[in-house]
Order: C-alpha cells, then structure tokens, then sequence
C-alpha cells in the first residue's frame, strides 16, 4: 500500500560550514528483552495523510496549504502536550507488541510521575503489574514462568505472588514510556524548557477521526500518530506507533512499524475519585510486598546436607549453607544483605513426606553461611524381611524482594508523590528573572565570564538571524530550532573557550540522554535539568548558566530550584543568566 507525500515543514536553514557541532554522549537507556509482550483495540477512523492536489503549476499554492497544516498540526500536538504535563492520572487501554512478536492487551493506570497499576492479558493468562519507579512487579501463574524458561522450582515458588521483575520486561518500562508528564515532553521536548528535538521533524495533520465517540484530529509526528480531542482544551485520546487504515472496525494495523515497540493505546484522564482509589490501591498491595519474590537477584547455597537423627519414626535434615549472590540489577549489587527464602522437601523412597510448614527466612551477604534443620515424621512398621528406605532432602532459596526498610521507604515516597499529585495544575504565580539567585543587584561577573556571556550573547543572536520564521509557525517552534541553532554555534567555539551547549544534570553527575522506544523521540531521563549554555573548566565544574529565552519570559524559580537539586552539591549556587536575541 502506498501513501501520498506528508506536508512537512521545509527544512531548516542549513548550519554555517564553520558550525561543526561537538561530538556528544548519547546514552540509551530503553533496550528490548526476550519474552512476552503487548497489544490493544482502538476505536477509530480512517487515518490518512491528506493528499494535496492542483495543477503542475500550483506549486506556490500547495506549498503555503502544506505550511498552513504543518502549523495547525505543531499548535494542536503542543497545546495536547501541554495539559498532559499536568495531567495526574491516565487510564491507557490497548495492546502492543514485543520483540517476541506476541501480542499482549492491557489495562493499566499511571500517574503524572510513571506509578503504574494495571492488568496484562498474556497468552490466555493475565498477569498483574505494579511499577513503583525504580521497581516494577509482576503478579502471575506458574505457566507464564515456565514459558519464560524457569524449571528449576522457582516457577512453582512465583506462581500467584508478587515477582519483582526487570523494568523492560515487556519491551520497555510501562512508568517510563506512559507517565504522562514524560509522554508530553516525548510530544514536544522544549514544553519544560530542557531541551529541544534531536531529530529532524516530520509533521503532519491528519484526517478528522472519534475515539469512544469523541471527535479527533490525527497529528502524525516522525510516524506516530497522537490523535488529539477538536473541542478545547486539547486532549490527548490516543496513540499508535503503526501506520493504520481503516478497516470498518477502527484502528487496523498494516506490515508497517516505526519504532522498537508497536504500540496502540486510547486514553481516558482519571477523576480526582479515581485518581485517589489508584493511590489506595498502590498503598495496599504495598502492604504485601515483603514477601514478593526477586526474579533478578539469584542467591545460590552450597554446603553440606546431614540426615540426623533418623530412625523409623522420622527423619531431621540438617543443612549447613553458604549463599552465592549475583544480580543482573543496577540496584542490587554484590555484597548487600539480601533476605531468602529457604523451603526444604524431603521424601521417603521416592515417596514426600514432608514439606517444611513454612519458609526459613535468612538474612544472608556473599559467602555467609547458615544452618537451617527441618524434620519430617513417618511411620515405617517393623517386618520380619527388613527393607531399607531411603530418606532424600531437597531445598530452594529465592531471594525476597524487598526489606522491611524498603517498604517503609516506598511507602513514604507514595504519600510525598500523592501530595505532588495533588497539586498538579495549581501553578503559583512565577514572575520571571533576567538572573537566578535573586539579590539586591545584578550578579557580579569576573572577566572570563563577562567574555562568556557576552560571545554566548553573540552567538545568540546569530542563531536568530539564521534560523528565519516560516509562515504561520508558532513562536514555541521557531523557538525549538533556534536553540537546536544556538547548539551547533556553542559546539563550534574552540575548546579553550569552556563553553559547552545542552548539557544535562541528574543527581549530581552527567544525565543521560534516553530514547523512548515507542515514539521514537530522545530526551534527557527522568529528573534531569539542562540549561542552554554552561561555562565551566569541565560540564561538572559550572561557573556560569546561561539560558536561552526567545521570547518575552524569563528564568523562573522553580526551574533554578529543580536544576540546583541536581547540581553537584559545591555547584549549586551557581549564577543563571537570561539571554536574549
């Protein structure tokens, strides 16, 4: 099937010859895993790209209705990324696929900040799924375990219970990928002002189609098509990765994919009562993660195994282990204290004859050792032809999830989220500043960052001159590529100049720069705060911010206050600076 040409923007003016850009680190922080994953049924219309038509001489003509939609589309994706940012909470239902090729629906809700509680339809199973940030569980039979490669008794001990599993299980991290504040900024980088679009846009405006009866407008960006309410305010209500057709029955998918996860969700915003049962329902299963399983961490014991006493009426195994830990976990590493789950069987010629009531629980570092006793009681009656019996002991360990002090510490951080949730949309009054920190006078620079600001002043203004405004563009897009400008003229000082261009902080170090894998967007991970310009010996040593403003705001506090949390603790008084064209 073939698609007529998109109107796209034209291109940006070319750089100057001398505006080599500097290499930068690109780090990625999605990657695809071998097992199962998903899909979802959206209603809808006909998505299709307009086709423009006239005469061979009409070029001028199709050009500026080529514009004029490109505009209308970059207006409606901002003004649906811009509610989404502050958007508390989101249902998403639909489906994807993973590298695997399956197809998985889900149903899941996500909070502003990437929470997610929800239910997976796998394979005829279903599967339940909490990801409380930096942790994601899942909760499923024993059948979707030994699918997944599991036969040495874990699948049995995970069945029905909590398992704490990699966060890209699935293809990619559901909070990551459908927290919608992080949604948004894949729709328009710039709207937090930390950064703008890597990547050459391809925008364009499609058809009128519904969703659930809603009307919409399909805006399709570098192949992802956001279909966005047409009543005020805008409203994301849906997303799909795929190129679509229309089938009678709404969104039918064709031998086409864009990104590394095929994926198509309707989104429906929660009411504040639905927003508070997710957090009470978050709170809840907290309360039973004690005892959920790690899926990632394996602790393997070794060590001697006696049978003693034994006799007629019963037998005691006693196991003196010593624990092997190895994680494939950025958040468990070898040497923490981990705590295990140790069960023993024990059977009788071939025959169970006792299974240990409960789990041992031992709380064990690599290389502690241990010394755990379990008895089972028989009865072998006495014959004239003695029979010799033989009495077998067999254990697991499976290491816990979670401590006592990590559910305390998730519990604490879940009320301070609900509290920031709650304030979402309720923007105190911010007037904007030329230079943060604020004081009685304009901050004192030495020469060397005089000399800074004033060529970063220069090269502003270049940038503005190069970059010309199309007809009809929306100042916040002019404004996305005369940053992307600014950056290639920074990268192109000499290094003796200390000046270095978008650079990313994130708890003190150097933040990465993530793509989603569903979009297919890149921008800074989660958190990460980037000012414009920085002047330093090195990215890690700031002397001087310098933030580019294009239009008539200026810095505000909260974005200094974000940026100064993670700043390397010495750095965090640092002076921003407004720059202007």
């Amino acid at each position: 099937m073939s698609f007529p040409t998109p109107p796209q923007f034209p291109p940006p003016p070319p750089p100057s010859p001398q505006a080599q850009t500097r290499p930068r680190r690109l780090g990625l922080l999605f990657g695809g895993v071998a097992l199962a994953f998903l899909l979802i049924c959206v209603t809808s219309a006909l998505i299709m790209v307009p086709r423009l038509t006239g005469k061979p001489g009409d070029k001028e003509e199709r050009a500026t209705e080529a514009q004029a939609a490109a505009n209308t589309a970059d207006q409606q994706l901002r003004q649906a990324a811009e509610r989404l940012l502050t958007t508390p909470a989101v249902r998403y239902r639909g489906s994807f696929t993973g590298p695997d090729g399956d197809s998985i629906s889900m149903d899941v809700q996500v909070t502003n900040e990437g929470t997610v509680r929800g239910k997976l339809a796998i394979g005829g199973q279903t599967a339940e799924i909490l990801d409380l940030s930096d942790r994601t569980f899942l909760q499923v039979g024993a059948a979707f375990w030994r699918e997944a490669g599991l036969t040495d008794g874990r699948e049995n001990a995970f069945a029905n219970r909590w398992v704490r599993v990699a966060g890209d299980l699935f293809g990619f991290d559901f909070g990551d990928v459908l927290a919608p504040a992080l949604l948004a900024t894949g729709m328009v980088p710039s709207i937090e002002g930390n950064g703008y679009p890597q990547q050459e846009e391809s925008l364009e405006l499609g058809v009128l189609t519904s969703v659930d009866g809603v009307e919409a407008r399909a805006v399709i960006l570098n192949g992802v098509t956001y279909l966005i309410s047409t009543t005020e305010p805008k409203q994301l209500l849906g997303v799909s990765t795929t190129l679509v057709a229309d089938g009678g029955n709404g969104f039918q998918t064709i031998a086409h994919r864009v990104s590394d996860v095929e994926l198509r969700a309707k989104l429906q915003v929660l009411t504040d009562d639905q927003r508070q049962m997710l957090f009470n329902e978050v709170e809840r299963q907290m309360g039973v993660l004690a005892r959920s399983l790690d899926s990632i961490v394996q602790v393997s014991l070794t060590g001697n195994v006696t049978l003693s006493p034994c006799n007629t009426s019963g037998c005691t195994a006693n196991l003196k282990l010593r624990s092997r830990v190895t994680s494939a976990s950025k958040y468990v590493t070898v040497g923490k204290q981990v705590t295990v789950e140790v069960s023993i069987t024990m059977t009788l010629s071939g025959k169970p004859v006792h299974t240990c009531p409960q789990p041992q629980i031992l709380s064990m570092k690599p290389k502690d050792t241990a010394t755990i006793k379990c008895r089972a009681s028989y009865y072998i009656p006495p014959s004239r032809r003695p029979k010799t019996y033989q009495v077998y002991a067999s254990y697991t360990a499976i290491a816990r999830a979670v401590t006592t002090a990590d559910t305390k510490k998730m519990a604490a951080d879940l009320a301070d989220e609900l509290k920031r949730n709650g304030a979402l949309g309720v923007k105190p009054a911010d007037k904007p500043h030329e230079y943060l920190p604020t004081g009685a006078n304009p901050p004192t620079l030495n020469t060397r960052q005089q000399q800074a600001k004033t060529r970063v002043e220069q090269l502003a203004k270049q940038a503005c001159k190069d970059v010309q405004r199309w007809p009809g563009e929306s100042p916040q897009h002019w404004g996305d590529r005369v940053h992307k400008r600014l950056a290639e003229l920074v990268g192109a000082e000499p290094a003796s100049a200390n000046l270095f261009a978008e650079v990313g902080y994130r708890g003190g170090r150097l933040a990465s720069r993530w793509k989603n894998p569903v979009t297919g967007r890149e921008g800074w991970e989660k958190d990460a705060k980037a000012p414009d310009v920085v002047l330093g010996v090195n990215e890690l040593r700031p002397e001087l911010f310098l933030d580019l403003k294009t239009g008539a705001k200026g810095l505000e506090t909260k974005w200094y206050g974000d940026l100064q949390n993670q700043l390397p603790a010495r750095y965090r008084n640092v002076t921003a600076i407004t720059v202007r064209c």
